[in-house]
Order: C-alpha cells, then sequence, then structure tokens
C-alpha cells in the first residue's frame, strides 16, 4: 500500500549525505547517514535514495508531510 512504499527522506534527518547517481526518471540519487532524529523516525529503512525537499521540486505528488512534520517520499512515484 501507499503507507509500505512512502518512506521518510526529508534533509533534516539526514547527515554526511552524498550523491551517487540518477535515477531512470532523473533524480539526484543520494546515500547518507541517519542522524539521531532520522534514527528515530526512519529506524531501519535504507540510507539511499532521494531528498524529499528535491523531490518536492520534480514532482510534488509523489511527497508527503508526515504527522511529525517530516516530508516523505512515496518511492512508487520517483
Amino acid at each position: 500500500g501507499a503507507v509500505l512504499s512512502t518512506l521518510a527522506s526529508d534533509l533534516r534527518l539526514k547527515k554526511n549525505i552524498k550523491m551517487i547517481g540518477k535515477s531512470i526518471s532523473g533524480a539526484n540519487l543520494y546515500s547518507w547517514d541517519w542522524n539521531e532524529e532520522g534514527k528515530f523516525i526512519a529506524g531501519d529503512q535504507p540510507t539511499y535514495g532521494v531528498i524529499a525537499q528535491e523531490q518536492a521540486e520534480r514532482d510534488p505528488s509523489s511527497v508527503i508531510i508526515g504527522s511529525d512534520g517530516y516530508l516523505r517520499v512515496d518511492y512508487a512515484k520517483v
């Protein structure tokens, strides 16, 4: 479902961000480490993908604001 494909991707939850390439659709792909807040919110989610703030500029329909105020990306739309 939508909830399962929506992952925490907010820039404010990440540190040590490095660009690693581009997706087929042209989105910038990054690797990162979760900061302390990110570890709490994201848990064991992957540490690679897009940055929600960038993705919101590319395709606003693929990003939602979670109840905690952090942005999440629907990776099915990336």
